[in-house]
């Protein structure tokens, strides 16, 4: 889809930390690293070709809270379109712990579509 609008295609993730920026142990500053270095590299693979539209295109690791993480990045790259995809939870799920999705879609004045999270 990008490739077809000419847009700029960014890529993300979050990385939630659960343990809070205030735990500065050598140990765990290096699992955070290294789980941010897993998370940039998953993505890579996911960027277009070298030779391709790979100029138009960068992925990006966001540490926090997901929703909130995808939200600071469209408001701060003035985005016109998130593309997200979904995972198949249940009713009581989204109730109890609410849905990045549905965050992103009502803290913003940009489209969202969703697709299909792909199950392996």
């Amino acid at each position: 889809m990008a490739k077809e609008a000419n847009a700029k295609l960014i890529l993300v993730t979050a990385v939630e930390w659960p343990f809070g920026d205030g735990v500065k142990s050598r140990p765990a500053a290096e699992l955070r690293k290294s789980i941010e270095a897993d998370a940039r590299e998953a993505l890579g693979r996911l960027l277009p070709r070298p030779g391709s539209d790979r100029r138009r295109a960068e992925a990006l690791v966001v540490s926090g809270k997901a929703s909130a993480g995808i939200i600071k990045l469209a408001r701060l790259r003035s985005v016109d379109l998130i593309v997200m995809g979904v995972s198949g939870r249940n009713a009581l799920d989204v109730a109890l712990l609410g849905s990045t999705t549905h965050h992103v879609i009502r803290a913003g004045s940009w489209p969202v579509l969703t697709v299909p999270a792909v199950k392996r």
